[in-house]
């Protein structure tokens, strides 16, 4: 019986990334485009290195344009886990350092709330972003072996974390 839905299954798959490209193909440049970008470049994220690679330009594209850093520093470190899959640590770093100078200034906290991720986020934009990029940081050090670093990326991280609860409870 399983075996009969498979074409069916495999095939929804299918549609659905076709959706996903007409939504992005369809959006107006800058928010719904990033947003559309997203939703594409998250089908990607582990399935195609490279076209991942392109739906972060698309959403760096779109987030300059509309001057919204927040998302800049979104695309820059979802490309750094695109350029990390494929070895290219360098390059990574690059991104990482470009978004944490975004995540580490206050007055980005101003900026118009976009929709980064998969699922809705309703506390501050700019400590979601700086507690991404210590991830892929620590992510990063952990690939090339920098155990040192990335357990201390991964303390840093909690403690954003922390401070992110904080923040929320208080405004509740």
């Amino acid at each position: 019986m399983l075996l009969l839905l498979l074409p069916a299954l495999v095939n929804s798959q299918s549609n659905n990334i076709d959706s996903l490209r007409n939504a992005f193909n369809n959006a107006a440049p800058g928010r719904a485009r990033y947003e559309a970008a997203s939703n594409v470049y998250f089908y990607y994220q582990e399935l195609n290195r490279d076209s991942a690679l392109f739906y972060t330009e698309q959403q760096l594209i779109n987030a300059k344009g509309r001057q919204n850093s927040i998302a800049e520093g979104v695309a820059l470190t979802n490309q750094s886990y695109q350029l990390m899959g494929l070895g290219k640590y360098g390059d990574a770093l690059k991104c990482l350092q470009q978004s944490f100078v975004i995540a580490e200034d206050k007055s980005n906290e101003n900026q118009e709330r976009w929709e980064y991720f998969l699922t809705a986020f309703h506390g501050n934009s700019r400590l979601l972003l700086l507690s991404y990029t210590h991830h892929m940081y620590a992510l990063l050090m952990l690939y090339t072996e920098n155990s040192r670093s990335f357990i201390s990326k991964l303390q840093a991280k909690l403690v954003k974390r922390l401070t992110m609860h904080r923040e929320y409870n208080w405004l509740c």
